[in-house]
Formats: C-alpha cells, sequence, structure tokens
C-alpha cells in the first residue's frame, strides 16, 4: 500500500471523484456530451488558472507566481 498526502495529489483527483460520482457512472448516453464539455472546461480553465496562481505559468510566458 502506498501513501500519498493529499496536499501532494493536488486537485485533479477531487474532480475526476466528483465527475466519476455524479455523472461517468449514470448509464444513460446523453451525459456523453456532458462529460466532455465538463473535461474540456475543466482542462481549459481550471488548469490554466491553477497553473497561473501556483506557478506564474500563462499560455508560453513564465513570470512570477501570484501572491
Amino acid at each position: 500500500m502506498v501513501y500519498v498526502d493529499p496536499k501532494n495529489l493536488g486537485y485533479e483527483p477531487y474532480f475526476r471523484k466528483w465527475m466519476k460520482d455524479n455523472w461517468i457512472d449514470r448509464k444513460d448516453s446523453s451525459y456523453d456530451v456532458l462529460i466532455e464539455t465538463l473535461n474540456d472546461l475543466f482542462t481549459k480553465y481550471v488548469v490554466a488558472s491553477m497553473n497561473l496562481i501556483f506557478d506564474g505559468i500563462f499560455e508560453e510566458t513564465v513570470g512570477a507566481p501570484l501572491e
């Protein structure tokens, strides 16, 4: 068994768990578009925002992290 401290996991496992619990486990195929859209929005906005806040990375530019 491997233990990973939650602070080292980041935010993505929480999103994936929420997606699995609320949308992915549903057997109805009408949620496929919703799941794809939520994944795209997460990647576009949340990942980019967290990179800017914690690492100072915006698109191809690297600067100082936000305070």
